[in-house]
């Protein structure tokens, strides 16, 4: 849990120690086990208030084997929490990658890792559009690109 830690000794007598936390990004929840982790893949203890994230991994996979992808995941992850601020609830999903569920109770698949800026950005407008006709789909798929999305 700990970020950085920086020592300073001054004589005759006094030791200065700054010490600077790792404050979790995402409590990612597998089949067993949860783990908190910092944006930069650092496990975090869980202690204190709760990550701003919660990530349920329903791949099945054990969070030990997935930990290759964490830093694509968790950078993923940084981006959507800062372009999306309400969101707090997403999966991982064997199918739709990263999804969450929006306020009005649409599905948003954003697929595997990468890009997300992009999809975002897309999301971004196709809400502003679907709004404008009052429409409210049941899920929209920009897995496969940051240019073109499916609208279920």
């Amino acid at each position: 849990g700990i970020a950085a830690a920086d020592v300073r000794v001054r004589l005759p007598n006094q030791v200065i120690i700054d010490v600077q936390e790792e404050n979790p990004l995402v409590a990612w929840q597998g089949m067993t086990t949860t783990v908190w982790l910092s944006a930069e893949g650092a496990e975090v203890p869980q202690e204190g208030p709760l990550p701003p994230l919660t990530l349920t991994d329903l791949t099945g996979a054990a969070l030990s084997d997935s930990q290759r992808e964490w830093p694509a995941v968790l950078a993923d992850l940084a981006a959507l929490k800062a372009a999306q601020p309400a969101i707090n609830e997403l999966s991982l999903g064997t199918l739709e990658g990263l999804y969450f569920r929006t306020a009005d109770g649409t599905q948003v698949w954003l697929g595997r890792y990468g890009g997300i800026t992009g999809k975002l950005a897309l999301l971004k407008s196709i809400q502003q559009e679907l709004a404008g006709r009052g429409e409210t789909p049941a899920v929209i798929d920009i897995r496969f690109s940051d240019k073109q999305a499916f609208i279920r």
